[in-house]
């Protein structure tokens, strides 16, 4: 729902992270940790039939903040793997500088 507001092109479904779109001037603005060097991000569409709880979670923040986008990225530490299971994260949490953790219906906070 917030495609055409922060990115050029025609908007498809991306669920998987593995195109990336021209970002705008607001997104630049306002979200300047999602773009890459290039003024490109690659973006994940989130549908309520999809994920109703990340959906949910997405529709909140824009409540809360004005813009429903968060940045997703890989969830480890240095020199880890990716987190692959809700132990790793809850440990990877506790040892990191994050302030919160979703971790399906539950959010942890330090």
């Amino acid at each position: 729902e917030e495609f055409d507001r922060f990115f050029v092109g025609k908007q498809g479904i991306a669920p998987f992270m593995t195109i990336t779109y021209q970002a705008k001037e607001l997104a630049k603005e306002l979200i300047p940790e999602v773009i890459h060097v290039d003024g490109t991000a690659r973006i994940q569409t989130v549908s309520e039939g999809d994920n109703v709880l990340y959906y949910r979670l997405l529709q909140a923040l824009k409540q809360l903040t004005g813009c429903g986008v968060v940045l997703n990225t890989s969830f480890n530490l240095s020199n880890e793997p990716i987190v692959e299971t809700p132990r790793d994260a809850v440990g990877s949490f506790f040892a990191s500088g994050l302030d919160a953790l979703f971790l399906g219906n539950y959010l942890i906070e330090k």
